[in-house]
């Protein structure tokens, strides 16, 4: 409850979902990049009493995610973009997995394009129309290690280590395997 901007209330909480890194919310489902404990999946319809109704393991550690529709995109440290079928959100299906050149730190979604902050290599772009055939769009080097990104239209803002922020220019459509279209 956020009446009063100068004294906020706790309104619930929920402790057993491991060491949460990032939360995504949508339609009253709050999905967790929960680090080794995976994703983890919690109704927060009621705020008094949050219930966590889905759990999958990533295998690594789960650093960053969004939620856009049935689907659930998880930047992980181990080198990978996992997309989840969350049609039923207590029952998370993988339909989709990209190996990252190196640590996926965050992910962004913008229509069928995942773009992935993937630490020293800069920012990925996979084609995420078909889950289980993502196809590499985009390889931006970046002067840090990317941590974080956001796109607002045809610009990518990079948290991007001692280099502080990066703006990338994007331009779309880019082609093929390999390109450099965003640098």
């Amino acid at each position: 409850d956020v009446t009063s901007s100068a004294a906020p209330v706790a309104l619930g909480g929920i402790e057993e979902i491991g060491d949460a890194k990032a939360v995504h919310v949508l339609n009253g489902v709050a999905y967790v990049a929960a680090g080794a404990d995976g994703l983890r999946v919690i109704d927060v319809s009621d705020p008094h009493a949050l219930k966590s109704v889905g759990v999958i393991e990533t295998g690594g550690d789960a650093l960053d995610v969004q939620a856009l529709g049935d689907r659930v995109y998880v930047a992980d440290g181990s080198g990978a973009l996992y997309v989840f079928d969350v049609g039923d959100p207590s029952y998370p299906v993988l339909i989709g997995q990209r190996k990252t050149p190196a640590s996926a730190q965050g992910v962004h979604v913008v229509g069928d394009i995942a773009y992935v902050a993937s630490a020293h290599y800069g920012v990925m772009a996979y084609d995420v129309s078909e889950p289980s055939v993502m196809r590499n769009l985009l390889v931006a080097d970046t002067a840090g290690e990317a941590t974080s990104l956001i796109v607002r239209g045809t610009k990518a803002y990079v948290a991007d280590g001692s280099r502080a922020l990066a703006v990338l220019a994007l331009f779309p459509p880019c082609p093929g395997e390999g390109s450099a279209c965003g640098t």
